[in-house]
Order: C-alpha cells, then sequence, then structure tokens
C-alpha cells in the first residue's frame, strides 16, 4: 500500500497517494510496534505528502511522530535527526509559530554540529532557514546575515545552474528590498531569473512574477524605461497562459501608467 502511495505521490497525485498511506498506516500499526523502523518511513511520507498538499497543521504532525520516533532510538544519527527537526522546524515557520520554528532549527544544528562535514549542504540550509525566521519576524538585518552566511556554502555545494537558487536568489533580493537596498535586491532578482530561464518551460508564470519584482526595484532607483521593459516582459510573460482581460494583466498595465506619470 505504502508503495502504491509513493508511486501516487511521485506523479503528483497527493490526495489519491494519502489514501495508501493512511491504510499503509493502520496496517502497519497493527503489525508493528510504534517505534518501528517502517512507521517511522510512513510517518515520513505522509509528512511529507500532506507538505505537498499545503496541509501543513498536518505535516507538522507526522514529521513530529517520525522526531518522536528518532529521539527515543538507542542510536541516533545525528544526520537523519537533524533532518526531521529541519523539516519540523519548516512546518512551524509555515503556520507562523516562530519560537517553535527557531527552537527546532537550532536543534538541527546543535546535531549537526557535532559532525560539522557530515552534512554542509543541510547545515547551510539549516542557517538560510533561521533568515527566513528571522525574516518573516521583521527582523531584515539579522535575516540577511543568515541568509548571506548560508549563501556561500550553497553556491560551491550544490549546481549553479539548480532550480533552487531561483527561490534563494529571491528570497534574499526580498530582504534587500525591504531595507531600501534596491541596488542589491536587483542583484539578486537578476540571478533569479537567469535561473528561471535555464529551468523553466517558456509558458511558465512565474516569470512574470520575477520581472515584476525586478520593475519594481527599477522603480525604487528611477530607471522608470527598464521598469516599464519589465512590467511589458512580464505581460508578455503571463498573456502566454491568460486572456488580455485578466486581472492580473490589468494590474501590471495600471503599474506601467504609473511609472509612465513619474
Amino acid at each position: 500500500m505504502g508503495q502504491i502511495g509513493y508511486i501516487l505521490s511521485k506523479q503528483k497525485k497527493y490526495s489519491e497517494a494519502m489514501d495508501y498511506f493512511k491504510e499503509s498506516l493502520s496496517l502497519r500499526q497493527i503489525a508493528s510496534d510504534d517505534e518501528n523502523g517502517s512507521l517511522e518511513e510512513c510517518y515520513s511520507r505522509m509528512g511529507e505528502n500532506y507538505e505537498k498538499l499545503e496541509n501543513y497543521s498536518d505535516a507538522l504532525v507526522f514529521y513530529g511522530k517520525k522526531l518522536d520516533i528518532e529521539k527515543n532510538a538507542l542510536i541516533i544519527n545525528c544526520s537523519t535527526i537533524a533532518t526531521t527537526y529541519f523539516n519540523v522546524s519548516r512546518m512551524h515557520l509555515k503556520i507562523s509559530q516562530y519560537d517553535e520554528a527557531l527552537q527546532h532549527a537550532q536543534k538541527a544544528l546543535e546535531y549537526l554540529q557535532k559532525f560539522p562535514n557530515q552534512d554542509i549542504v543541510l547545515f547551510s540550509k539549516t542557517i538560510f532557514h533561521l533568515g527566513n525566521i528571522s525574516h518573516q519576524k521583521g527582523k531584515l538585518s539579522e535575516a540577511i546575515y543568515h541568509y548571506q552566511q548560508a549563501l556561500p556554502c550553497l553556491e560551491r555545494c550544490i549546481d549553479a545552474n539548480d532550480y533552487q537558487f531561483a527561490n534563494i536568489y529571491s528570497t534574499i533580493a526580498r530582504a534587500y528590498f525591504e531595507t531600501g537596498n534596491y541596488s542589491e535586491a536587483l542583484t539578486y532578482y537578476e540571478n533569479a531569473l537567469q535561473i528561471e530561464f535555464l529551468n523553466l518551460p517558456d509558458d511558465e508564470p512565474t516569470m512574470a512574477t520575477t520581472y515584476e519584482r525586478l520593475a519594481e526595484t527599477y522603480t525604487h532607483l528611477r530607471r522608470f524605461d527598464a521598469a516599464i521593459d519589465a512590467y511589458l516582459r512580464a505581460i508578455e510573460q503571463l498573456s502566454k497562459t491568460l486572456p488580455p482581460d485578466h486581472a492580473h494583466i490589468q494590474k501590471l498595465q495600471t503599474k506601467i501608467q504609473n511609472v509612465l506619470s513619474c
């Protein structure tokens, strides 16, 4: 049952997958002790699947169940339990539980620091995640500090064209934008757009969002021609999948008029 759920999840059929995961969990609970490794795997997959469904509260429950098993294990795998602490922290952040998110992120780092070279990517992602926590709490300088602390290692350890850098660069750009450092924001938005070009299909609307953010940044830098061009590119991108009278396209056209009046 669990294997069918796993296959369906890989096919992005998350709701169907969950039915099989639940049935698999029921069978395993009958056949196994709660601390059995098969339960741990099931909890992990259910947590991941709920996360894909954006049901972060239930994802938190199952990541938490996995963590309980790992904490009570006779032998603790530092990398594995750190990953689970990291996932629990991310779910707490998703539902705006900042203190809990911070506590679990710090526990993840505590385990990772016992073997600093074992999982350097997870260590750096956890540092970056601390930046996300600070960012959502409005502590922008602290957020940027953590982002810049994590970024060099992420750039060394992950392929430069990997799509996850689109989100990393956009996140950093937003923090700089919110501090009024528009030149730095521009650099990171441009980096994000470059990664999106390399990884996304031609009609992907995500690129329109990045163009729009670039336009807003150009406007603050008083580079009005560049801002208009970026807005037009955003409209062009959205027009590949949306009708001309769509509200988002009309909103961008209004923004162009606002720039023209500057």
